[in-house]
Protein backbone atom coordinates (compact mmCIF):
# COMPACT_ATOMS: atom_id res chain seq x y z
CA UNK A 1 0.00 0.00 0.00
CA UNK A 2 2.73 2.43 0.40
CA UNK A 3 4.51 2.10 -2.82
CA UNK A 4 0.85 2.75 -4.49
CA UNK A 5 0.26 6.17 -2.17
CA UNK A 6 3.91 6.82 -3.22
CA UNK A 7 3.22 6.30 -6.75
CA UNK A 8 0.34 8.80 -7.34
CA UNK A 9 1.97 11.22 -4.90
CA UNK A 10 4.76 10.82 -7.71
CA UNK A 11 2.68 11.25 -10.10
CA UNK A 12 0.50 13.97 -8.63
CA UNK A 13 3.73 16.18 -8.37
CA UNK A 14 5.08 15.60 -11.94
CA UNK A 15 1.62 16.52 -13.16
CA UNK A 16 2.02 19.58 -11.13
CA UNK A 17 5.58 20.49 -12.27
CA UNK A 18 4.62 20.09 -15.69
CA UNK A 19 1.38 22.52 -16.03
CA UNK A 20 3.40 24.86 -13.61
CA UNK A 21 6.28 24.99 -16.66
CA UNK A 22 3.88 24.69 -19.34
CA UNK A 23 2.18 28.02 -17.73
CA UNK A 24 5.53 29.94 -17.32
CA UNK A 25 6.02 28.59 -21.21
CA UNK A 26 2.21 30.61 -22.01
CA UNK A 27 2.76 33.55 -19.73
CA UNK A 28 6.28 34.31 -22.15
CA UNK A 29 4.92 33.34 -25.66
CA UNK A 30 1.33 34.38 -25.12
CA UNK A 31 2.35 38.55 -25.51
CA UNK A 32 4.71 37.23 -27.86
CA UNK A 33 2.29 35.88 -30.34
CA UNK A 34 -0.24 38.68 -29.00
CA UNK A 35 2.04 41.37 -30.56
CA UNK A 36 2.46 39.68 -33.61
CA UNK A 37 -0.89 39.47 -34.46
CA UNK A 38 -1.84 42.91 -33.99
CA UNK A 39 1.15 43.67 -35.68
CA UNK A 40 -0.30 41.29 -39.09
CA UNK A 41 -3.64 43.06 -38.96
CA UNK A 42 -2.32 46.67 -39.01
CA UNK A 43 0.00 45.38 -41.59
CA UNK A 44 -2.84 43.52 -43.43
CA UNK A 45 -5.81 45.50 -42.79
CA UNK A 46 -8.45 45.54 -45.93
CA UNK A 47 -9.09 48.84 -45.16
CA UNK A 48 -5.50 50.19 -45.56
CA UNK A 49 -4.92 48.60 -48.94
CA UNK A 50 -7.64 51.72 -50.52
CA UNK A 51 -5.07 54.32 -49.26
CA UNK A 52 -2.02 52.40 -50.74
CA UNK A 53 -3.68 51.38 -53.92
CA UNK A 54 -3.19 54.82 -56.05
CA UNK A 55 -0.94 57.18 -56.10
CA UNK A 56 -1.91 61.05 -55.85
CA UNK A 57 -1.99 62.51 -59.08
CA UNK A 58 -2.16 66.15 -60.05
CA UNK A 59 -4.98 68.22 -61.24
CA UNK A 60 -3.83 71.64 -61.70
CA UNK A 61 -0.77 73.52 -60.98
CA UNK A 62 -1.46 76.56 -59.03
CA UNK A 63 2.20 78.39 -58.91
CA UNK A 64 5.68 77.84 -60.67
CA UNK A 65 8.52 78.87 -58.51
CA UNK A 66 10.10 81.69 -60.51
CA UNK A 67 13.84 81.58 -59.50
CA UNK A 68 13.51 77.83 -60.81
CA UNK A 69 10.44 76.35 -63.04
CA UNK A 70 10.89 72.57 -61.58
CA UNK A 71 9.49 73.47 -58.45
CA UNK A 72 5.57 73.74 -58.23
CA UNK A 73 2.59 73.85 -55.75
CA UNK A 74 0.29 71.81 -57.04
CA UNK A 75 -3.53 70.48 -56.38
CA UNK A 76 -3.30 66.58 -56.22
CA UNK A 77 -6.19 63.98 -55.54
CA UNK A 78 -6.04 60.65 -54.81
CA UNK A 79 -8.26 57.88 -56.03
CA UNK A 80 -9.77 56.01 -52.99
CA UNK A 81 -12.72 53.56 -55.00
CA UNK A 82 -16.23 53.75 -52.95
CA UNK A 83 -14.35 55.68 -50.06
CA UNK A 84 -14.11 59.22 -52.92
CA UNK A 85 -11.20 61.07 -53.46
CA UNK A 86 -8.59 62.08 -50.85
CA UNK A 87 -7.60 65.86 -51.68
CA UNK A 88 -3.89 67.62 -50.95
CA UNK A 89 -1.75 70.78 -51.90
CA UNK A 90 1.74 69.99 -51.81
CA UNK A 91 5.29 71.63 -53.06
CA UNK A 92 6.93 69.47 -55.60
CA UNK A 93 10.43 69.51 -56.68
CA UNK A 94 11.17 67.38 -59.48
CA UNK A 95 14.36 65.42 -58.73
CA UNK A 96 16.52 62.68 -60.66
CA UNK A 97 14.86 59.40 -59.73
CA UNK A 98 11.92 60.88 -57.34
CA UNK A 99 9.65 64.05 -56.92
CA UNK A 100 9.53 64.93 -53.45
CA UNK A 101 6.80 66.51 -52.16
CA UNK A 102 5.65 68.85 -49.36
CA UNK A 103 2.70 70.13 -47.80
CA UNK A 104 2.38 73.65 -47.98
CA UNK A 105 -0.41 76.53 -47.37
CA UNK A 106 -0.88 79.08 -50.19
CA UNK A 107 -2.38 81.45 -48.05
CA UNK A 108 1.39 81.68 -46.27
CA UNK A 109 3.30 81.71 -49.40
CA UNK A 110 5.87 84.56 -50.75
CA UNK A 111 3.83 85.29 -53.74
CA UNK A 112 6.75 87.34 -55.12
CA UNK A 113 9.05 84.39 -55.04
CA UNK A 114 5.92 82.50 -57.74
CA UNK A 115 3.98 82.30 -60.23
CA UNK A 116 0.40 82.11 -60.63
CA UNK A 117 -0.16 79.58 -63.50
CA UNK A 118 -3.56 77.55 -63.09
CA UNK A 119 -3.02 74.73 -65.47
CA UNK A 120 -5.15 72.28 -65.71
CA UNK A 121 -3.83 68.62 -66.10
CA UNK A 122 -6.28 66.59 -64.98
CA UNK A 123 -4.37 63.05 -64.43
CA UNK A 124 -7.12 61.20 -62.76
CA UNK A 125 -9.13 61.92 -66.52
CA UNK A 126 -12.11 63.01 -64.59
CA UNK A 127 -14.96 64.59 -66.68
CA UNK A 128 -16.61 68.30 -66.48
CA UNK A 129 -13.17 69.80 -65.72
Amino acid sequence: MGTKNAFKTDFTLNVRVHQTNMTKKTLIWLPIIGIVMIGLLFLFNPFLFWHLGSSYKTQGIIFRNKADKNITIEYQMQDSGAFGYNRRIVKVSNGLLFDSTEAIDTSKIDKSRWDKVDEYVNELRLKGG
